[in-house]
């Protein structure tokens, strides 16, 4: 069959034609027309263009920057028929990849350089504060930070550290919020165990393995602190990993009450070639709703983005937030174990940090068998090519709503699978047992937006947004987080795809002190629903199994 064609007339360079269902960031970046700072994932703002034509409706992301009168993102157009593009983006400016990009409003740094005559000591990196507390041996809580900074430090770079269960991802920025560089490695708390339940057990029952956990994460994050040359640091992670990161007892947070020892927010002093450098981590919620789903909110907020909204920052522990008004702030949060399913691990699994298959696409059938068409290396599925695949199979009818493989499978070691890729000497399987787990993550993470919506008395339709967050999800598509159940029942011009948020919240916060003030604030009015002690949490549970939405 011939594909339909269409005309894109790009003002000032002339006249091109393609496909119909073109992506036009796609299609102006392969004529060297535009670049995609973000890898056209809709995160950082940049590729916007004024077009006129038959193109597809404004996404979450468009509308989230107020986007409207034809002025769009290129990355989030589909072009449906001829069209006529301006080309408004002004190149050289560098973005993040991983998160979205937020305009700041002010910039007022919660670090700063201090002049030479406020020295206390000229030989060393000093630390002065207006308000500084030493509550106990565990940490310093603080109002306003400033620093003293030695002649080769007096760049100011500070470093934003989002501390995940299975990997560290970080950014530099400097005091004009730019993001200088960003990376990401492997959590080295990995070889405790996947989840954050089994290294708080180890920790809990071994004083030694506790110790060993401490400095490893410690000496990790000190490493990137001296190789990025930064004056100090911002940390946000779960309950879990912040403890571990302060040294701070655990028994707690894995027996009753469940609760961080203390909640922070903390300042650590680390040396780093003979200098003294603040990390500051981010407060904990409560439970194993920590700093991570702390940044979140900051980030969100700081959009004004309207109630009621939901975030759900996709992982190994998923959390789940809901803001039902701003007015009366009603503020709930909570944790779901999803396992390490999402990040990747099951049997032909892969990382973010490793590469490999980002998405997966059924283009037709060989006699019964589907054909697949995969997007990255075939090395192994990750997270985000998993969520595309099961909506894949949802769709065609290969697996039914409980999870069953009934038809056009495989039979891979004594198993129901299917073959995505054999090519390279990779075998790209996914078989019964892997949508298995799958299937019991996203139903912890259905189980827990349920629940919140069922406390504040909110129907998902009458949610104004619903952020997507982590390192996999701006890879997903919108189409198949809702097929699959992931999220709340919402059109889909309410999804915003959001990247690593919380990158996004610690860059607001450390630039904007007045408005990390406010969001101390917030901390009082959030009320954590712990899942374990909901009467009702094994049924919802049980009955989110299913693949659909209620």
């Amino acid at each position: 069959m011939t594909q339909r064609k269409a005309r894109v007339i790009v003002e000032g360079y002339g006249e091109f034609v393609t496909n119909i269902g073109t992506n036009l960031g796609i299609f102006l970046a392969s004529k060297n027309l535009l670049i995609l700072p973000c890898n056209g994932q809709g995160l950082c703002g940049q590729c916007r263009v004024y077009v006129e034509g038959k193109v597809s409706e404004p996404t979450g992301n468009e509308i989230l920057r107020g986007l409207k009168d034809n002025y769009r993102l290129a990355c989030q157009v589909k072009i449906l028929g001829d069209v006529k593009v301006r080309i408004l983006q002004k190149p050289g400016i560098k973005f993040s990849k991983a998160s979205l990009n937020i305009s700041l409003k002010k910039i007022k740094p919660l670090f700063k350089i201090a002049r030479s005559d406020e020295l206390r000591n000229k030989h060393d990196l000093i630390l002065l504060t207006n308000n500084l507390r030493f509550m106990d041996k565990y940490f310093i809580s603080f109002k306003n930070i400033v620093l003293a900074s030695r002649r080769e430090l007096e760049s100011f770079r500070i470093l934003l550290i989002d501390l995940g269960t299975t990997k560290i991802a970080y950014q530099v920025v400097n005091d004009n919020g730019n993001v200088l560089l960003e990376d990401m490695i492997f959590n080295p708390l990995n070889i405790y165990g996947m989840d954050i339940i089994s290294r708080l057990v180890k920790a809990y029952e071994d004083e030694k393995t506790y110790l060993s956990m401490q400095k490893t994460l410690l000496d990790k994050i000190i490493e990137i602190v001296k190789n990025n040359h930064v004056i100090a640091a911002i940390v946000a992670g779960n309950s879990a990993m912040e403890s571990i990161l302060l040294g701070l007892p655990i028994g707690q947070l894995i027996e009753k009450p469940y609760q961080p020892y203390v909640k922070g927010p903390f300042i650590k002093l680390v040396s780093v070639k003979e200098a003294t450098i603040p990390i500051l981590v981010m407060p904990m919620i409560s439970g194993f709703v920590g700093g991570d789903a702390f940044s979140n909110i900051i980030a969100s907020e700081y959009l004004n983005t309207p109630t009621p909204y939901m975030i759900i920052d996709l992982g190994t522990n998923t959390e789940v937030v809901l803001v039902a008004n701003r007015d009366e702030p009603r503020i709930y949060a909570t944790s779901a174990p999803a396992g390490p399913a999402f990040e990747g691990y099951i049997r032909s699994g892969a990382s973010v940090y490793t590469g490999g298959i980002t998405h997966v696409e059924i283009t037709g059938f060989r006699i019964d068998k589907p054909a697949f068409k995969y997007e990255g290396e075939p090395i192994g599925i990750m997270g985000s090519g998993i969520v595309s695949l099961v909506a894949e199979l949802l769709r065609h009818g290969l697996i039914d709503k409980y999870g069953r493989i009934v038809k056009g499978y495989e039979i891979v070691n004594n198993s129901k699978g299917f073959i995505i890729a054999d090519t390279r000497g990779y075998r790209i399987v996914f078989t019964q047992r892997d949508l298995r787990e799958f299937q019991k993550a996203v139903a912890a993470v259905k189980a827990a937006w349920r629940i919140l919506l069922n406390k504040a008395g909110i129907e998902p339709n009458e949610l104004k947004t619903v952020y997507l967050c982590g390192l996999f999800g701006s890879s997903i598509k919108p189409d198949d987080v809702l097929i699959t159940g992931l999220i709340p029942p919402v059109e889909k011009k309410k999804i915003v795809i959001a990247g690593d948020m919380v990158l996004s919240g610690l860059r607001i916060a450390v630039l904007d002190e007045e408005y990390y003030d406010y969001a101390l604030g917030l901390l009082r009015k959030i009320r954590h629903v712990n899942l374990a002690k909901e009467n009702n949490f094994m049924k919802i549970w049980v009955d989110s199994l299913r693949f659909e939405n209620p």
